[in-house]
């Protein structure tokens, strides 16, 4: 599932405190420039919150690109690939 603008205007901080208060424990992440994932999955739901750079995102042939202030949930077993955009990407990752 993708949200767009979901955290926009938040600060870092701010998102942080936000995925606590639904119960989660975000992890701070981030990957170089270019950074490719080729098609995987998760035995787990997993979200990412993107504070810094852009990762685009294919999910069942839809691809999307993801900013600051974007959410994606990757529920079990859902095949996906991430591209890393242009410059690093630092976010909030989550796993449960």
């Amino acid at each position: 599932m993708i949200e767009h603008k979901r955290y926009e205007g938040k600060t870092d901080e701010e998102v942080r405190s936000g995925l606590l208060v639904e119960g989660f424990i975000p992890v701070l992440e981030y990957d170089d420039a270019g950074y490719f994932y080729e098609p995987h999955s998760h035995e787990t739901t997993n979200i990412i919150v993107i504070l810094q750079g852009e990762m685009t995102v294919t999910i069942d042939d839809k691809t999307v690109t993801l900013s600051r202030g974007d959410r994606v949930t990757f529920l079990p077993d859902m095949l996906h690939e991430v591209q890393v955009g242009a410059e690093k990407c630092v976010y909030f990752w989550v796993e449960f």
